[in-house]
């Protein structure tokens, strides 16, 4: 049983570029817990399945849940991986909120691993969508509402992003940022 637990989660390590990588441990130097093994390929098969069948806000929230269970046990790389893929997924679905929702999940990811350049790319692009959404004259009270909220956390999420570079450089937030705040 251990050497089949062990197995698959090389197999999943492979799949998913981690080869060599402790990332999909729950901890460093422990192996997985079965029911952690079992939880992921029940994941993955649920997102290829719905990749076959073409559902992609399924394929999606499978991804998210696999991120959330990483990083849940600190396995950040891991879990960067599957926002990155739910990000990724989102982008081709037609639904106003989830593209925006991911990006937001993954620039916080990016931001809890110290990746702030990658984090402020990844919010701008957030911030950006938000706007063309929200410039859109057949958008719902309800989903605006939404959005507004998106915009808002993005903002405070590019302000964390960028204290600690304009500290260490001596200036302030950057003038087109400072604007779009205020």
């Amino acid at each position: 049983a251990a050497a089949a637990a062990a197995e698959a989660r090389d197999e999943g390590e492979y799949k998913h570029g981690e080869a060599g990588s402790s990332a999909a441990a729950p901890s460093r130097g422990s192996p997985a817990s079965a029911s952690d093994l079992i939880y992921v390929r029940t994941c993955l098969a649920e997102a290829e399945a719905a990749t076959r069948a073409q559902r992609k806000l399924a394929v999606m929230e499978n991804y998210t849940r696999l991120a959330d269970h990483f990083g849940a046990r600190h396995q950040a790389k891991t879990a960067l991986y599957f926002r990155t893929k739910a990000a990724e997924v989102a982008r081709l679905t037609d639904d106003v909120l989830e593209e925006p929702k991911a990006l937001l999940s993954l620039g916080v990811t990016e931001l809890a691993e110290g990746e702030a350049h990658r984090a402020v790319r990844t919010l701008e692009g957030c911030l950006d969508l938000v706007s063309e959404h929200m410039r859109a004259t057949d958008v719902k009270p309800g989903v605006a509402d939404q959005l507004t909220a998106m915009r808002s956390k993005a903002h405070s999420l590019l302000l964390e992003a960028y204290a600690p570079r304009a500290a260490s450089q001596g200036t302030d937030v950057p003038p087109q940022l400072h604007g779009a705040l205020w």
